[in-house]
């Protein structure tokens, strides 16, 4: 499954992803460093 389609489908609430972490942990400049490593490939 593509990741646009998984993306659609949360926003249309037929899929739900559950919190695995507390909300503070993850900041939303956080979670933009993480993937912009992994779009350039850089291991995490």
């Amino acid at each position: 499954m593509k990741i646009s389609t998984i993306l659609e489908k949360i926003d249309e609430h037929q899929l739900f992803v559950p919190a695995f972490q507390r909300e503070d942990v993850w900041k939303r400049d956080d979670a933009k460093q993480l993937t912009a490593s992994l779009i350039d490939e850089h291991p995490i």
